[in-house]
């Protein structure tokens, strides 16, 4: 490591040494400028520069804009997108919902990290019987988000969705020869949380996982080319 004041230098009493001193001192650094090895090449303390075996001379406004200083940051870019919500998530829960929590469980794990739209998308289309209580449940968290936060539909995911046990409802079942058994009605708790994506310069889709926006914008460019196309045909078939 080198060393950024030498022995000899170090037992003078100049102002360079005495403003280094001070500013020491302020940083709460140990006393003894000879085990100081800062991180950048150059260090700055008042309008003096240290180099490694020389003295301390005045810097230069050149060299002042060669020397980086540490801790300072570009200022960042205003996005495009601000946020105007009154909060940052909004929530949605239902009671008691007549299924198993190990087979809602299993629902919910196709729509954890799903922009909302993605999500209510891929309940209607699942062929699960009871996937109709987890769209519900998200479009009454979007509703909420919108109507009581201020919330952008746009840019709503799935953030959580949280599986609880339920009551647990024990019968009879009746068996031959005059046995019977026992069996369970479960049900369960289920809590989802919509939140809002920030802007940012490299996003490549809402959530944290799903279909890119290129891969949405390209699908919905065809679906509008098919739709103008078929209105057309109707339009001169109404005609003929």
């Amino acid at each position: 490591m080198h060393r950024y004041v030498t022995r000899d230098i170090s037992t003078r009493h100049t102002p360079a040494m005495a403003a280094m001193r001070r500013a020491w001192s302020a940083l709460r650094a140990p006393r003894g400028l000879r085990s100081f090895t800062p991180a950048i090449k150059g260090f700055r303390a008042g309008n003096f520069i240290s180099v490694p075996g020389t003295r301390l001379r005045p810097m230069s406004s050149a060299a002042e804009s060669l020397v980086e200083v540490k801790g300072a940051t570009p200022e960042p870019e205003k996005s495009p997108w601000t946020s105007t919500a009154s909060r940052d998530e909004a929530v949605a829960r239902r009671k008691n919902l007549r299924i198993s929590p190990r087979k809602l469980n299993d629902i919910c794990r196709l729509v954890r990290g799903l922009s909302c739209a993605e999500a209510i998308a891929q309940m209607k289309l699942s062929d699960r019987p009871k996937a109709k209580f987890v769209e519900k449940v998200i479009a009454a968290a979007i509703t909420n988000g919108i109507n009581n936060f201020n919330m952008d539909a746009e840019r709503l995911y799935v953030a959580e969705a949280v599986v609880g046990q339920g009551q647990h409802r024990k019968k009879m079942r009746y068996h031959a020869k005059g046995r019977f058994g026992r069996s369970k009605g479960y049900h369960a708790h289920l809590t989802i949380k919509v939140k809002e994506q920030p802007w940012s310069e490299d996003e490549v889709r809402i959530g944290r996982r799903g279909r890119k926006l290129t891969v949405i914008e390209a699908q919905r460019a065809i679906h509008e080319e098919i739709s103008a196309k078929y209105e057309s045909i109707l339009e001169q078939f109404e005609e003929d």
